[in-house]
């Protein structure tokens, strides 16, 4: 389907089932949209990738990812996205999410992307949030949560006793999981910033990583995790 004002096909890339098509958008074609078609996992996120980096590359740094045609997005894929933020928004630019189908949705939902990642229901909504408030419409960004006050009171801020260690970050993560389950990844990562002075790397896909790797990447994983540990100290 195409979109008024946009040039289709400027560009394909079509390898291993994923099809990848960049255009532009905006007044001076300053906006990339990415058009993927299929499923993004470890046999595709490499082509995604080499699209992302080449437009990076090229100095475009506003891109919209047109996700219409995805059918799935796995924890490889997501990562595309997700490391080449920083480098974005630190040139103005930034990535932007639209049109996603229920089942990524979920996924995206699931695994608190929706903190850190924008989200938009229509294309041309997420052209306009470029281009100034004044022409936005329609747009469906869910906003990044406010980090709730902690219920814990951590002894001086988290310091330890002189010569004690610091915990490994899976140790203290599971530790912000017992003690609330449903704080989200963003709220985490300030939670160890604050209880540890900036002594620990505690960047967002950090503490995403740490989940990853003790399987508590969902909500309900995690509440599941807390209620067990309570059982056990009653």
């Amino acid at each position: 389907m195409e979109h008024a004002g946009h040039d289709i096909n400027a560009a394909a890339v079509d390898g291993n089932g994923l099809k990848i098509a960049v255009s532009t958008a905006g007044p001076t074609r300053e906006i990339s949209i990415v058009r993927v078609d299929g499923a993004v996992d470890t046999m595709t996120a490499g082509d995604l990738e080499q699209v992302i980096s080449s437009l990076i590359a090229r100095g475009r740094y506003r891109l919209v990812v047109d996700l219409a045609g995805v059918e799935y997005i796995s924890s490889a894929g997501w990562g595309v996205f997700v490391s080449h933020l920083r480098e974005i928004r630190e040139r103005a630019g930034d990535i932007k999410l639209a049109r996603m189908t229920p089942d990524v949705r979920e996924i995206y939902e699931l695994l608190e992307f929706d903190g850190l990642l924008p989200y938009f229901d229509e294309l041309d909504s997420a052209v306009a949030e470029f281009q100034g408030p004044d022409n936005r419409r329609n747009a469906a960004v869910t906003p990044v949560p406010a980090a709730r006050p902690s219920t814990s009171t951590p002894t001086d801020k988290g310091k330890l006793p002189e010569g004690q260690p610091l915990p490994t970050l899976d140790e203290v993560v599971m530790q912000l999981v017992a003690e609330d389950p449903f704080q989200t990844i963003g709220e985490m990562r300030q939670r160890l910033q604050e209880n540890h002075g900036g002594r620990r790397p505690s960047g967002w896909w950090k503490v995403f990583g740490s989940l990853r790797r003790q399987h508590m990447l969902t909500r309900r994983a995690r509440f599941r995790y807390c209620r067990r540990m309570r059982k056990t100290f009653m």
